[in-house]
């Protein structure tokens, strides 16, 4: 778990601020600034986001090798997606997305987002990597059939001697 709550300004640094932190905010794809959010890793394919504060259109970096079925979710009465499949590569290997407070004032009701009393919001995401969703039938199945060997196996080895 990381929060960061103090801004900073580069594209030298790009590298070393990675080993902080896999998310961050910015005014531009170009660079970065490390404020207001807040994150936790689940899993290699999920990971909690909370941004506050956020008064004007910021972008959404993720340091991790672009893909375009990483998907932020807003977190309310049921999960929905925000401009899915329309995140951006960064710097040729990052992960981006524009966060607008005015287009989602305008296409969620209130059940997914705060507004603190200087208008600015604060909001409750998941990001998550949607070909992991088929990871755990694949497994099961890969472990009912080694199972399923196995006793086929043990059967045969007994019914021999």
């Amino acid at each position: 778990k990381l929060f960061i709550n103090i801004c900073i300004f580069s594209l030298f640094f790009t590298n070393i601020l990675s080993l902080l932190s896999l998310l961050s905010l910015s005014n531009s794809f170009i660079s970065f600034i490390f404020c207001n959010i807040y994150s936790s890793k689940l899993s290699d394919s999920l990971y909690k986001i909370h941004l506050t504060n956020i008064r004007k259109p910021q972008k959404l970096v993720f340091l991790d090798s672009y893909y375009r079925d990483w998907t932020l979710y807003f977190e309310g009465p049921q999960l929905k997606a925000y401009r899915k499949g329309k995140n951006v590569p960064v710097q040729g290997f990052a992960n981006g997305w524009e966060i607008d407070p005015n287009e989602i004032k305008n296409n969620f009701s209130d059940a997914y987002y705060t507004t603190n009393p200087d208008g600015s919001l604060n909001l409750n995401m998941s990001l998550y990597f949607e070909p992991d969703k088929f990871n755990k039938p694949i497994r099961n199945i890969s472990i009912a059939g080694f199972l399923s060997l196995g006793l086929s196996q043990l059967i045969l080895f007994r019914k021999k001697t």
